[in-house]
């Protein structure tokens, strides 16, 4: 529950009583070299499958394991994420760039009028400030890609591995993006510059050689409303006056704070909605210490007798569960089936969505998690179909929707799942408390 290994248990061969070996993991030739969540590495793989499945085994690729596709799925929302937050920066680098070469540009107002009237071109004094621009651009780029490649992708994965157990981070050089990513950054800052020099050097020599004149003044809007002005003191009528009569930089500003905030909000929701995983789901939602599945053909009644005792089992209640395959939907949910209702309630604490309301697996209908009914676009007394080894198709109605932090679910009673499926699912999990804890 809290994906840290408690214990370890060793046994010798001896202890295990089947004569045959009941599970065979291979690895198939050629799809090492593949990136495993991509088309490619399942055309390696499929065929082999097929195969294999010809002999009449069962057999199970990594689609099937609930653990990678949820990986998988959380990269899909980091790769969203991922197309929303450089356009953040790059609005931002944009408004920074403008301020800095517009006040550069009227602080060089002089030897700007200077060149102009020793017959300098335009395109050659602009071209001083674009190849400043394009030399800060260069380096802010290539040494924000090396810093970036080297920490971001290591951050995100140690966040992730809070959930998950995954081997040590193996780097792979984006050098297209790499080059994308500073050619933007290159055109955005000299096409800002551009702007600000073409705005100044459309002015004769003349001009340019005297100071710039202040704009003319004139009253602003709250200068009509008297009983709003006369009760502003002197600092607040200039701060006005200002944001009114420097409209672009006010606005830049703004802006420009406010992407920023965005972008650290964010940042910080991340972070929190990361952290609160764990103790949400196996805290709050899940609460028991141990979690067990049983064999096909295990004594359960010969569990029930000796096993808790010797693991220090205090107490614990069986269920069923299966995964299966919502219709239309290329996801694995997990579905529960309980007996024993009451008894469930007292390891988990399933609430409604919307209202944290504590609810229980109802005899008749199922609960759903939200992002389950999210996909689906079904709410309360709709019906959804859930498909269990491909063979049997069950019409499940939506009794209520839960919360849930971590995987897919569909609660329902033992009654009601014999009545969808036609027969009782055996009990083959078990969840429990441990003496102490």
């Amino acid at each position: 529950g809290s994906g840290k290994i408690g214990q370890i248990i060793y046994v010798s061969d001896e202890e295990f009583l089947l004569p045959v070996y009941t599970a065979v993991y291979a690895t198939v030739e050629g799809a090492e070299e593949e990136n495993c969540y991509t088309d490619d590495y399942f055309d390696v793989v499929n065929p082999v499958k097929e195969r294999v499945e010809q002999y009449g085994y069962y057999v199970l690729d990594r689609n099937s394991h609930f653990s990678y596709v949820d990986y998988g799925n959380c990269g899909d929302r980091m790769d969203a994420i991922a197309k929303v937050f450089p356009v953040f920066f790059y609005l931002v680098a944009a408004l920074v760039c403008l301020t800095t070469m517009t006040r550069m540009v009227d602080e060089q107002r002089g030897g700007i009028g200077t060149l102009k009237a020793l017959g300098y071109s335009k395109l050659s004094i602009a071209m001083k400030y674009v190849i400043y621009a394009l030399t800060a651009s260069l380096a802010g780029g290539v040494v924000g890609c090396f810093v970036g490649i080297n920490t971001l992708p290591g951050i995100v994965f140690e966040a992730w591995n809070i959930v998950y157990t995954v081997e040590g981070l193996v780097p792979e050089p984006q050098i297209g993006l790499c080059l994308i990513a500073i050619l933007i950054a290159v055109a955005v800052t000299v096409v800002t510059t551009l702007i600000v020099c073409i705005g100044s050097l459309r002015e004769t020599p003349a001009l340019l050689l005297r100071p710039k004149s202040p704009k003319n003044g004139k009253k602003i809007f709250l200068e009509h409303i008297p009983f709003v002005w006369k009760r502003l003191s002197f600092t607040r009528k200039v701060t006005a006056r200002n944001i009114f009569r420097y409209k672009k930089r006010f606005f830049m500003t703004v802006m420009g704070i406010a992407g920023c905030t965005a972008l650290i909000l964010a940042g910080f929701g991340i972070k929190n909605s990361v952290s609160k995983i764990t103790s949400a789901q196996y805290g709050e939602i899940f609460d028991y210490d141990v979690l067990g599945s049983f064999g096909d053909g295990a004594d359960i009644e010969g569990f029930s007798k000796e096993y808790p005792e010797m693991y220090l089992i205090s107490n614990y209640t069986g269920m069923a569960s299966e995964t299966g395959e919502p219709d239309a939907i290329e996801k694995r949910i997990t579905l529960v089936s309980v007996s024993d209702v009451n008894k469930y309630n007292e390891y988990t604490n399933l609430t409604t969505y919307k209202k944290n309301k504590e609810v229980s697996i109802p005899e008749e209908g199922a609960l759903i998690t939200y992002k389950l009914a999210k996909d689906f676009g079904v709410g309360k007394g709709d019906y959804i179909y859930v498909s269990l080894d491909g063979e049997r198709y069950g019409k499940i109605q939506v009794s209520d929707i839960i919360t849930m932090y971590v995987g897919q679910y569909v609660f329902v009673s033992d009654a009601y799942y014999e009545k969808i499926y036609g027969e009782c699912l055996p009990v083959n999990t078990f969840i429990g408390r441990l003496d102490g804890m």
